[in-house]
């Protein structure tokens, strides 16, 4: 019994290392196992001969990309944005397409002698009057005389069977050089015939004063009957070229729809003794004169100004002449158009 004491004693110890060997066994391999991974080395890596990133003509390609979409957009918002006719192109989207559009060059001065002090008028200056220089006679050759001619050869070219015989300068509002291109095409016209200009603009006359005479017999008074159309008309220095000045007026003869039947009595009257007959009119939008005197003549020529005049302002002086039954508009000019315009580029190219 002693021996069997023993031996069991002996396999209750050895049954209880047993046990905690094979809990030791068991915790030691589920360690193991949490700390297994699945990653396995496939290929060795290698050093690359170029970088990956950046990528340099990627990033190049889709900056130039970036860029020329933003410029676009850029363009059309800045468009949009001044709203201002710069080009014939910018005129046809304003007006109809099949409308002619005239060039006219910046007129400069010219200080040439032989010719008075007070002829020089710039249709690219203040607006004020400087007196009137006839480019025709004293730079025929530039490129502004070949413009005024271009201008002329269309006018006259327009009727199907004669040219007109009254025409109609306006534009939208002041300081866009209606005046210019009135005197201008007048002494064109004055080479194919007996020509007059009529300052009709009551408010704001400048044509008497571009050839030195300040007062006199003028429309004003053969408006209202005080004088006779032939004492109000005198000759310029220009052959065949007279003047017809506005003259001061009362407040109350401003209103040219008042004296409409007189005016175009007195314009058959110019009719019988000039071949050619130019008006120059008051803007069409702040007074209602120019809209008036569109319905007695032959046809209107339309002046605008690149960066100064807006299509809104072209399409509703257009609109306001529809209005009124107007003579047909015959010619767009797009006066003072300067080196930046792309239709400047064949007058200075041709005749620099």
């Amino acid at each position: 019994m002693a021996q069997y004491n023993s031996l069991r004693h002996e396999a209750e110890a050895n049954e209880g290392l047993y046990n905690t060997l094979f809990s030791k066994v068991k915790e030691a391999e589920i360690s193991a196992a949490s700390k297994s991974s699945n990653v396995h080395i496939i290929d060795s890596a290698r050093v690359l001969m170029r970088p990956t990133r950046p990528n340099f003509a990627l990033n190049g390609l889709l900056g130039l990309m970036s860029g020329i979409v933003l410029g676009v957009v850029g363009a059309f918002v800045c468009e949009g944005m001044t709203g201002s006719v710069r080009t014939s192109e910018d005129v046809r989207q304003v007006c109809d397409p099949r409308l002619p559009v005239s060039i006219l060059p910046v007129i400069g001065r010219n200080e040439k002698q032989g010719f008075p002090n007070h002829l020089g008028l710039s249709n690219g200056g203040n607006g004020k009057p400087k007196g009137y220089e006839p480019l025709l006679l004293s730079r025929p050759q530039s490129a502004e005389a070949e413009a005024i001619r271009g201008l002329r050869a269309s006018l006259v070219l327009s009727g199907s069977s004669r040219p007109p015989q009254a025409l109609l300068i306006a534009s939208s509002l002041p300081g866009e050089g209606k005046t210019t291109v009135a005197m201008n095409l007048a002494v064109a016209l004055a080479q194919q015939g007996r020509a007059c200009v009529v300052d009709c603009d009551l408010r704001r006359s400048q044509i008497s004063s571009m050839f030195g005479r300040a007062s006199g017999p003028a429309l004003a008074e053969v408006l209202t009957g005080k004088i006779g159309l032939a004492e109000a008309i005198f000759d310029t220095e220009v052959p065949n070229l007279s003047v017809l000045p506005c003259g001061g007026a009362p407040q109350h003869d401003y209103d040219m729809t008042v004296h409409r039947e007189v005016m175009k009595q007195t314009l058959n009257q110019l009719r019988q003794r000039f071949d050619f007959v130019v008006l120059d009119s008051p803007p069409i939008l702040p007074y209602a004169d120019g809209r008036v005197l569109s319905t007695i003549v032959d046809g209107v020529v339309f002046v605008g100004r690149p960066h100064l005049t807006t299509r809104e302002a072209i399409r509703r002086s257009l609109e306001l002449l529809l209005e009124v039954r107007s003579a047909p508009i015959l010619e767009v000019v797009l006066n003072a158009a300067g080196s930046d315009s792309a239709d400047y580029q064949y007058y200075r190219h041709a005749y620099k």
